[in-house]
């Protein structure tokens, strides 16, 4: 009996070691997968955050343009004392204005000799009037001095009279004689031409061109003009056309 039972037991023994050694494993170990990693992308650089500078624009300051002469601009100031500024170049021409002592003055013109300087009269802009030489006193560059002559009088008053009535009949015999004068400012030839109208201002007659010469500034007679019509009232005038315009009126009336 117990050599049957070491028989099983070596016959279990050997089965064990043949089954050791025949059975294969059903399955083939496999090895670990590989896996493969793709990189990860690299990241773009963020861009830099970069300021602009804003301008503030600065008020630009415009400077007050102040009125000034460069000292070749040929300029005059009276000496000492206001002086007469004079319609032209000599004391037979009426004033017209004054300048007062340290203001200077552009020169405008001249005599040839530069006697006398034509300046725009700084009280009353656009008005060009005469100062001597002899009483004043320049700077700058006074060859850039225009040279003129000296003006003509201009006619600055007129006058008419005559009868205020006349009697006479109205078949139109009733005269009337008209005497006038003219003040001018200064030496020259001045024009003029007596006019008679109705009261309706209705021209009824004309005379001719007549003339009157200044030697110096002053009133002078113009020959006088009569005018004969009927009844009525009448309006006559003393008509100055040259060198400039001006005219001086006398209302009458012819009654029966």
């Amino acid at each position: 009996m117990k050599r049957i039972s070491w028989i099983v037991l070596v016959a279990l023994l050997v089965t064990a070691c043949n089954l050791s050694t025949t059975i294969a494993p059903t399955t083939a170990p496999t090895s670990a997968p590989t896996i493969f990693l793709s990189p990860s992308p690299t990241p773009s650089p963020l861009p830099l955050m970069t300021s602009t500078p804003v301008f503030t624009p600065t008020a630009t300051l415009t400077p007050t343009e102040i009125a000034s002469f460069t000292p070749s601009t040929p300029m005059v100031e009276a000496v000492s004392h206001t002086v007469n500024c004079r319609f032209g170049p000599g004391g037979d021409y009426l004033p017209v204005g004054t300048l007062p002592p340290g203001q200077w003055v552009p020169i405008d013109a001249s005599l040839g000799d530069q006697s006398w300087w034509r300046i725009e009269l700084p009280s009353s802009s656009g008005t060009y009037c005469w100062i001597s030489s002899t009483l004043t006193q320049t700077s700058g560059d006074l060859t850039q001095v225009d040279v003129v002559g000296p003006p003509g009088g201009i006619a600055i008053g007129a006058t008419v009279t005559g009868e205020g009535e006349v009697i006479g009949p109205c078949s139109g015999s009733n005269t009337n004689t008209f005497n006038g004068t003219i003040t001018s400012n200064g030496p020259g030839e001045i024009l003029y031409v007596w006019e008679i109208s109705n009261q309706a201002g209705e021209r009824l007659q004309k005379g001719s061109t007549e003339n009157v010469v200044f030697h110096t500034s002053g009133t002078l007679p113009v020959d006088s003009w009569s005018f004969t019509g009927g009844c009525g009232n009448y309006v006559v005038s003393l008509v100055v056309f040259n060198p400039n315009s001006l005219v001086a009126t006398f209302t009458y009336k012819a009654v029966p």
